[in-house]
């Protein structure tokens, strides 16, 4: 997860969203053990987030951040 304090820092061209509707975001946490046990109960997993969040910034560079014309996909590793 990412530091609401940090998401705000992001330059609004990189989320697309205005930074005065970011207001909304809070550091509120939930409990998920239980959503997390039954998920891996019927075989579900998490993807790794730092494997995630590598790849979503990898597309974002390799589309010029939604600039690049015919790119739906991300980079292969």
């Amino acid at each position: 997860m990412l530091p609401v304090g940090l998401v705000r820092l992001l330059p609004e061209a990189l989320t697309g969203v205005p930074r005065e509707s970011l207001s909304f975001l809070a550091e509120d946490a939930y409990d998920t053990r239980a959503a997390d046990a039954h998920a891996r109960a019927i075989g579900l997993a998490m993807p790794p987030i730092r494997t995630s969040v590598e790849r979503w910034c990898d597309y974002l560079a390799a589309t010029r951040f939604g600039a690049a014309p015919g790119r739906t996909t991300c980079p292969p590793r």
